[in-house]
């Protein structure tokens, strides 16, 4: 049921421009324009894929030394918002408890040096990424402890669930 090979980690390295992008400007300025925030704000700058891959290989190599924290925080996260669609019915039917039990067993083959190397160089050509995603993501690698770098590393996971149905 739980699938740890796509896991929701690579969510926080795959927001779009278009569901990130500022305001647009206004149709028609008025005669004497006062700046905005929005309108002083500068676009948000892609990161290159090269970026994007070491953001990527960086977390994912902190939540795997974070797994005992990590992982429980993942299943969570996916019961929240039913990703995959149908682990929440999973979680009421078998418990919480078995598919965490059941993601550490995946996590052990998933988490190896090769899979996540596989992982992040194919999730970081797919679409583009903000630089400042990434440079949250790379925050998140100072935190001391694993339960302050989980729950750094969460919200980033979490945001593109937020936004869509």
């Amino acid at each position: 049921m739980f699938d740890a090979r796509r896991p929701a980690l690579l969510s926080m390295l795959t927001l779009t421009l278009a569901g990130c992008g500022g305001a647009s400007p206004p149709a028609a300025a008025p005669a004497t324009p006062e700046p905005t925030p929005a309108a002083s704000e500068p676009a948000p700058t892609t990161a290159s894929v090269d970026d994007v891959e070491g953001a990527c290989l960086g977390v994912m190599h902190r939540m795997r030394d974070c797994s005992a924290q990590f992982i429980p925080a993942l299943v969570d996260l996916r019961i929240q918002y039913d990703r995959p669609s149908g682990i929440a019915a999973a979680a009421e039917a078998h418990g919480r408890d078995a598919l965490v039990a059941e993601a550490f067993e995946e996590w052990k083959v998933d988490a190896a040096d090769d899979r996540l190397a596989a992982l992040c160089a194919e999730e970081s050509r797919q679409i583009p990424v903000i630089q400042d995603l990434v440079d949250a993501g790379r925050g998140c690698l100072s935190e001391a402890s694993c339960d302050d770098a989980v729950a750094c590393v969460m919200p980033l996971m979490e945001a593109p669930w937020k936004e869509s149905p």
